[in-house]
């Protein structure tokens, strides 16, 4: 097959070199398995607006890379322009509020913007230190609680070597073995502080590489980027007290490192930068790390008109599994290769508006191991496929007044665990997101169950 090496033209932007109100991103790539671009690249940058701010140029873009000699030192890669959408809440009027709105120009709405770059080759074999993506330019919103108001940014991921275990040599990056880790979960933005809140990235890899999580350091000015000392990076983050890498929000963050799974309870209101990394391994070796970065905007939702109950709580959700050595329910399971997976799980919320109306509750859900449609058993990277739906048929998001139930069917099969032969792996984690969120505005209250296979 004929080698192709990409030679790529740098495109600027101006509004974007004095743009603001960033909230957020990531960049991760997808190896092509099949087809006339097999053993290609595609790289996909998501970015997050503060809708009161400046927009994003819809050009394209281009990624920052580091240690990687064979595009030349100052030739970067181009990514095309994809979409641009409104990822604001949505909600009832019946609430007596009105929801954020990015057309409006309203502080709290946001809009994430999606960048594409088209197959590309990369040669040869990264260094110890790994290929660095990055992009970034100026500046971050002003109204940041917990440091870096107003200042630059920098997206990264990391392109790491892998050696065979059993030959010991190293394999080429052309053709393409390996994507990184992606995120299932759309970036949550706006919460109610006040309760206890959990949800995840929900990073899947679709090679079934192990991944970790664990809190990462946002970084400032691209233009100063060192591979080799990340954090020695112009602008890092340096936290307002009591904030910190690690507790980033406040409310006691905690973070699961397996399942991504983060919790607190804030009682407090403002604007938190927080970063998750994301790391994988193949035979225990880090072949990928991927960032996100997400502006967490806490609002006192008591300032608001609130359920005829006078607070509005999030949904509940119920427990699928019960814990064989405790007898407790538990939203963790562990199984066979080829069992089948099935359990029915409910969410419940009796706030009621004015009138006695029930809010209207969504069950939505999502992971590496759904098809898009969530029907099909045989159209994600891992056949077979899980499946969700309301028990007749209708698939995510599905809503119901006062209580909306779920259906899960996974078929799972030996092609599930881990194939690198070479390191005598035997298991696998699989996680799923069960959100549950009301239709209260300006910030929906939401549930989210994560489940862990």
């Amino acid at each position: 097959m004929k080698k192709i090496f990409v030679s790529l033209i740098l495109i600027f932007s101006s509004l974007f070199s004095y743009s603001s109100h960033f909230m957020g991103g990531e960049i991760t790539w997808k190896c092509i398995k099949g087809g006339p671009n097999v053993g290609q690249y595609i790289f996909e940058m998501k970015v997050y607006r503060d809708c009161d701010g400046i927009t994003f140029s819809q050009t394209s873009q281009t990624l920052t890379h580091h240690n990687y000699p064979a595009l030349g030192a100052t030739t970067p890669m181009l990514l095309n322009f994809i979409s641009v959408t409104d990822i604001s809440p949505n909600g009832s009027p019946l609430s007596g509020n009105s929801c954020f709105d990015c057309a409006a120009g309203q502080l709290g709405a946001v809009e994430e913007y999606i960048w594409r770059s088209d197959p590309i080759t990369l040669g040869g074999t990264p260094p110890s230190e790994g290929w660095h993506f990055t992009w970034g330019t100026c500046c971050r919103s002003m109204s940041i609680d917990n440091g870096m108001a107003g200042d630059s940014w920098t997206l990264r991921a990391v392109m790491y070597p892998y050696t065979d275990p059993v030959t010991g040599n190293a394999i080429p990056a052309d053709p393409c073995f390996d994507s990184s880790p992606s995120f299932e979960e759309q970036a949550k933005t706006i919460i109610c502080s006040g309760y206890e809140f959990s949800y995840s990235h929900n990073a899947f890899d679709e090679e079934l590489d192990e991944i970790t999580y664990s809190w990462g350091e946002p970084l400032g000015d691209n233009l100063s980027y060192d591979p080799s000392n990340p954090s020695a990076t112009a602008l890092v983050f340096a936290p307002n007290p009591p904030y910190s890498v690690t507790t980033p929000i406040p409310g006691s963050p905690t973070l699961d490192p397996s399942t991504g799974e983060i919790t607190y309870f804030s009682v407090t209101s403002g604007i938190f930068v927080t970063c998750i990394k994301v790391e994988a391994r193949k035979c225990g070796q880090l072949v990928a790390e991927i960032y996100r970065e997400v502006q967490a905007s806490l609002i006192d939702c008591s300032l608001y008109t609130q359920p005829q109950d006078g607070f509005n709580d999030p949904p509940t959700i119920t427990t699928p599994f019960i814990d064989p050595l405790t007898s407790l329910p538990t939203y963790e399971t562990t199984i066979y290769a080829g069992q089948l997976v099935q359990f029915n799980i409910e969410a419940e919320d009796f706030d009621t508006y004015a009138g006695g109306q029930f809010q209207e509750i969504t069950l939505d859900a999502d992971g590496g191991q759904f098809a898009s449609d969530y029907v099909s058993v045989n159209n994600c990277a891992n056949p077979p496929c899980a499946t969700f739906n309301n028990g007749a048929g209708v698939t995510p998001p599905f809503s119901a007044t006062g209580i909306v139930s779920g259906v899960f069917e996974w078929q799972t099969d030996c092609a599930h665990m881990t194939a690198d032969v070479g390191c005598n792996t035997t298991s696998n984690i699989f996680t799923f997101l069960i959100k549950a969120e009301d239709d209260f505005c300006p910030a929906n209250g939401i549930s989210i169950a994560t489940i862990k296979i």
